[in-house]
């Protein structure tokens, strides 16, 4: 599965490594063997998913989520991956879980998918963040609200090297603690999961006060935990692939925000934009964001590119009954994951 997983998709030995290493179940595998080889296979990853109060009843669901599906090009075009998938589905659904999902590299694959019954139902958007003071080549003015001390960034490298790593730990359960307490359906992720996903980004870094000590951490100190797609001085245009923030302010709904005192759920606070433009010395920053706040019905394709959401992963339900909300036929997921 390796071999074909690299003569697929291209990666680094040391990725696959940590992905097999990380995610590999022989109850979750599914392969076809044709001419005594190896000719498809699909890998599973069980995850569940927080809900919100919309549904009291069912406040998790069980996701498998299926990825590395290849074929090798010589038994391609017989229906060996749709099989395979439906395959997938069935032992899915006899174990107990809700949905399958998956996230298409191309718009060909998701109409592949859509047809084997896929729905577009996690999306998201990349925000520019050169409004922000320092992405404009300048410091913040006194009196706009932008003037306390300076945030201060670190890789998540910096703490291993210094001996801190139960401190990581510390903010992979911070972050996954954001994830359990957003008001949209989100994916959780593990313990394991998380800190596979701070190894395979080694760009990941963490944002803090001025006043934080890498030798003696205190996590109340984290504002922000990101995930960008390149280190400083590395490309001219840097990505931030994930974000964590950490609550400001209690939104009128009563759900906390972790965006901004604002409420809003997709915006990011200025004072981390700052900080972030600072440390990668250019204005071509940007960060991607889910859009889990459509309030309108499922398939909202109109309003959701007017705004500049794109779809993501797609899911099929295995249990329709689970899913249903009391608002809306089916629910928009809240999604990231390390293997994309």
């Amino acid at each position: 599965m390796m071999e074909l997983w690299k003569d697929t998709f291209h990666d680094s030995d040391d990725y696959i490594r940590l992905v097999f290493d990380t995610y590999f179940n022989r109850e979750n595998v599914h392969v076809r063997i044709e001419d005594d080889r190896l000719s498809a296979a699909l890998l599973g990853i069980p995850y569940e998913f927080s809900m919100p109060q919309s549904c009291p009843a069912h406040p998790r669901l069980r996701g498998m989520y299926l990825c590395g599906l290849a074929t090798r090009p010589e038994y391609r075009r017989r229906g060996i991956m749709s099989s395979l998938m439906l395959e997938a589905e069935q032992d899915a659904f006899q174990r107990g879980f809700d949905m399958t999902f998956l996230i298409p590299a191309d718009s060909h694959l998701r109409d592949f998918y859509r047809r084997a019954g896929y729905l577009d139902l996690s999306f998201r958007k990349e925000v520019s963040a050169a409004g922000s003071d320092w992405c404009l080549g300048e410091a913040p003015a006194d009196g706009d609200g932008t003037s306390e001390d300076p945030l201060a960034i670190y890789s998540i490298r910096d703490l291993v090297m210094n001996g801190q790593s139960s401190f990581v730990l510390e903010i992979a359960d911070w972050c996954r603690g954001i994830e359990s307490s957003n008001p949209f359906p989100t994916l959780l992720h593990s313990r394991t999961d998380m800190l596979a996903v701070m190894r395979e980004n080694e760009n990941s870094i963490f944002v803090t006060d001025s006043t934080f000590n890498l030798k003696k951490p205190i996590l109340a100190k984290v504002r922000a935990v990101l995930f960008p797609d390149s280190a400083p001085g590395e490309n001219s245009r840097v990505r931030i692939l994930k974000s964590y923030f950490r609550c400001e302010g209690i939104r009128k709904d009563g759900f906390p925000s972790y965006h901004h005192e604002s409420g809003s759920g997709n915006e990011i606070p200025e004072l981390v934009k700052n900080a972030v433009c600072r440390f990668y010395r250019q204005s071509d920053l940007s960060f991607m964001i889910s859009c889990p706040d459509v309030n309108e019905p499922a398939y909202p394709y109109a309003n959701l590119q007017e705004c500049g959401c794109r779809p993501y992963a797609m899911f099929k339900f295995l249990n329709r009954d689970r899913i249903m909300f009391s608002d809306f036929s089916l629910p928009v997921f809240d999604i990231s994951l390390m293997l994309d």
